[in-house]
């Protein structure tokens, strides 16, 4: 049973040295998405999502201490059925790297503010009861990945390359 689908978009990226336009999805036919797709990259516009009410009627509680309202609605829904990607461009994002968005802002405040929110997001997807096997393993690749950007991006940050080359697990 299908509990959502979604179509591409056309980004339009503005606000930095060059106006860029490229596409959102990257996939060339119509498809199935999976709770596992959605989790190792996310890859849904979130203008071209339409749903099942029904799977959206009550929201966990752990919902409303994620940022990222959409991709927790999604992971919702593709909890309680697969998707489907529509191949059709039917919406356009304008993305202003210097705009008032929750990211812009976001990214503005520090730089592992995303991944950080990410991983609260889907750490707490293991109080669902409804997660397959699949799923669990899918969470944690994704947290593991996500500790390895939040520790780089840190380093980073407060220019401690050396470490990069002593850290066995990077």
């Amino acid at each position: 049973d299908y509990s959502m689908c979604f179509h591409n978009a056309f980004v339009i990226k503005t606000g930095g040295k060059k106006r860029n336009l490229f596409f959102f999805f990257l996939r060339e036919t119509d498809s199935d998405f999976y709770l596992e797709d959605a989790i190792m990259k996310w890859e849904i516009p979130t203008a071209s999502i339409l749903y099942r009410s029904k799977y959206a009627l009550e929201y966990p509680t752990w919902m409303a201490r994620i940022y990222s309202g959409d991709l927790s609605l999604s992971f919702i829904l593709l909890m309680n059925g697969k998707g489907r990607y529509i191949n059709a461009f039917m919406s356009v994002y304008n993305l202003q790297i210097k705009g008032n968005s929750m990211t812009s802002i976001a990214l503005k405040k520090k730089k592992t503010f995303v991944s950080e929110q990410h991983k609260k997001l889907i750490s707490s997807l293991y109080q669902m009861p409804q997660l397959t096997d699949s799923s669990k393993k899918a969470i944690e690749r994704k947290l593991e990945n996500l500790n390895i950007t939040i520790e780089y991006s840190d380093m980073k940050e407060r220019k401690i390359w050396w470490k990069l080359f002593y850290k066995k697990e990077l």
